[in-house]
Order: structure tokens, then C-alpha cells, then sequence
């Protein structure tokens, strides 16, 4: 039986067998251990992702202090988690991943009431390449790599850890 280690990473996604951390030893820090489906977040994800957010993040014991009129405004709650995520995702110091599995037509009835009134259709929530899949985000996780510096960018999305700052980034890929 493998022995059981704990560091900055296996904190995040769980521990892992010693031979599996000699692998992640060896990669150089560009690189992220291969991860299954789960996998790091893109701009291109946010509408699907303030959707989970907000769809899990309900049964959360501070999501009605957090948003204590989310009943009459669930189209702010979903702004909130784009914004949220979006800010989260170009941040070098964080860490966005996300959980695919297969796409479940009848999602929506598992949402709270509010959300379920402007639940968006399904092409609103994916980038067009995704339409065709069976698969969509259906989890997020999010780490803060403050106290890991070297770590710090090696989760940006493709092009974006080496190009300027933050808001300029962040403009260039909402003009797009």
C-alpha cells in the first residue's frame, strides 16, 4: 500500500500514492498533473459555472446571508458568481478547476425555485464548441495560491500567464 502524503496540492485534489507524487516531482512547474475531468477553468466556462455555483452554493449555510434577497433577484445571484469566477479565473494567485460529467435534461428541477425561473437554456450556458458534447461543468473548485508562490500563474487560462496585467487582460478577452 502506497504511503499517504499531504502538501499544498494534494490538499486540493486529495492524496495521492507516493509513486503518483514522484511523477508530479519530475513535472517542471508549467506543467499540471493530468487531472481526468477534472480540469482547470476557462473564461469560456463562466456562464456554466455561475450556474452550478449558484445551484450548489444554495444548500450552503451562509448562501442566504451572503445573498439574503436571492428569492427576488436570482439574475443578480448569477452576475455575482460570473463576476466572481471571471475575476477568479485571471487571478494568478487562485486556482479555478472545474468537474465535468454527462449533461442531465432534467437539471433544472433540481434547482431552487428561484433559479429554475431564469435558468438559461443550455446554449446560453456553453461556448459553442461545447454544445455538441454530452459532457458540462457540473463542479467548481477553487483554490488561493497566496501561500504557494511558486504555483503562483501555472493555473491562468492558455496565453494569459505571462501577458500584462490583470485588467488588461480582462478587457482584451471581453472585447473578444
Amino acid at each position: 500500500m502506497p504511503t499517504l502524503i499531504s502538501s499544498p496540492v494534494t490538499e486540493f485534489f486529495g492524496y495521492v500514492g507516493v509513486r503518483h507524487l514522484e511523477r508530479l516531482s519530475k513535472m517542471t512547474p508549467a506543467q499540471s498533473p493530468p487531472l481526468g475531468s477534472l480540469r482547470p477553468a476557462k473564461l469560456s466556462d463562466v456562464p456554466r459555472i455561475a450556474i452550478v455555483a449558484a445551484a450548489g452554493f444554495w444548500h450552503s449555510s451562509v448562501f442566504s446571508f451572503e445573498r439574503p434577497r436571492f428569492n427576488r433577484y436570482p439574475r443578480d445571484t448569477l452576475a455575482s458568481y460570473r463576476s466572481l469566477y471571471q475575476q477568479a479565473i485571471l487571478d494568478p494567485d487562485s486556482a479555478i478547476h472545474v468537474v465535468e460529467d454527462d449533461y442531465q435534461k432534467d437539471e433544472v428541477k433540481e434547482v431552487y425555485d428561484a433559479l429554475s425561473i431564469v435558468y438559461p437554456p443550455l446554449e446560453k450556458q456553453l461556448p459553442p464548441e461545447k454544445l455538441e458534447s454530452s459532457s458540462v461543468i457540473v463542479g467548481v473548485g477553487s483554490l488561493s495560491l497566496k501561500s504557494d508562490r511558486s504555483r503562483c500563474g501555472l493555473f491562468q487560462p492558455e496565453g494569459m500567464a505571462d501577458s500584462g496585467s490583470t485588467s488588461t487582460r480582462l478587457e482584451s478577452d471581453i472585447s473578444r
